[in-house]
């Protein structure tokens, strides 16, 4: 099963010299096509095997992969935004882990 969540404040104010707002979005989406596909965090992808990169995909870090788990970020510089990816997915994994613990002690085990 796969699941896709896509965060964004709509309401936040964009400084119009950090670039098109909505070319994040797209950039975002293809680091996660790399890190699920390859397996790997953009950043290795992009050291030791930017080859596997295809066609529209760019040579920004950004995007995380652990445990069946992707996290992609854009807008800051690529390791900020891989920084950022990997706290979102570290967050996502820990939040899982308490909701096994929750069922584990109402004794919920069949999922």
């Amino acid at each position: 099963m796969d699941y896709s969540f896509h965060f964004v404040d709509e309401n936040a104010q964009w400084n119009p010299e950090w670039g098109i707002r909505e070319k994040f979005d797209g950039i975002a989406f293809k680091k996660l096509c790399v890190v699920k596909r390859e397996k790997l965090p953009t950043s290795v992808v992009v050291a030791i095997k930017p080859w596997k990169l295809q066609e529209g995909e760019y040579l920004y870090s950004g995007g995380t992969t652990r445990a069946g788990i992707s996290v992609a970020v854009s807008g800051a510089k690529g390791r900020t935004d891989e920084a950022l990816a990997e706290i979102v997915l570290s967050t996502v994994i820990m939040l899982l882990f308490l909701e096994a613990d929750q069922r584990v002690k109402a004794n919920q085990m069949q999922i």
